[in-house]
């Protein structure tokens, strides 16, 4: 037995952006692919969003952004994201879970079938998220508050920056139109997303006024 996300992605040829977490993942799907699309990607959104990822499977795409509920994460064996980002893990769904432990695992099954090769995007002001990552083997890039940030994204002072050991760029949030710290958040994963999909800083930086 097996569920749509595992058939789908299966017959998939173009690379998966994989997106989770208990908040957030909607918001962060849809900034994910704004920023492939604003480079010219021909980009499938969809998943747990709202279009079944299998209507991707014949669509002539670049690269597939889908948002992926733990509940679709339960029936994968073989699904493996070239990007996976877990933005959060909070209490949710213990009517369906043995418990909190038992949800959180589910959600880090994202990772469980990416490589070396592969990248984890992850929440630096939630410890789960990185413990839960580096269970498995990808590389991992986080984003947060604060310089204990050393590879990712990261807000600090003076705005956002986005990079790795002493080599860091600004990103200015000028024009940026969702308001309140978690969409900072989410902007920061998506940020992250596109850019380890082999989008330029620059690219990326041009395209965040543009978000709603």
């Amino acid at each position: 037995i097996m569920g749509e996300l595992e058939l789908a992605a299966r017959y998939l040829e173009a690379p998966i952006v994989a997106i989770t977490g208990t908040n957030g993942k909607s918001t962060t799907t849809t900034f994910t692919g704004h920023f492939l699309r604003g480079v010219g990607r021909r980009v499938f959104v969809g998943g747990n969003l709202g279009t079944p990822l299998c209507r991707a499977v014949d669509g002539d795409h670049d690269v597939v952004v889908v948002e992926v509920s733990s509940f679709q994460l339960e029936w994968t064996s073989s699904f493996r994201p070239k990007v996976a980002v877990l933005l959060n893990v909070t209490e949710d769904h213990l009517d369906r879970y043995r418990d909190f432990e038992e949800y959180a695992d589910t959600k880090g099954r994202i990772f469980a079938q990416q490589t070396d090769t592969d990248v984890a995007v992850v929440n630096q002001d939630d410890a789960r998220t990185v413990a839960l990552a580096g269970r498995y083997r990808p590389q991992l890039y986080r984003f947060g508050h604060g310089p204990e940030v050393t590879r990712g994204m990261r807000w600090i002072e003076e705005g956002l920056e986005v990079g790795e050991g002493d080599h860091w760029t600004g990103v200015s949030l000028k024009g940026f139109k969702p308001r309140g710290r978690h969409n900072v958040e989410n902007l920061m994963a998506a940020f992250l997303a596109a850019h380890r999909m082999g989008v330029d800083v620059a690219e990326l930086r041009s395209l965040v006024p543009r978000l709603e």
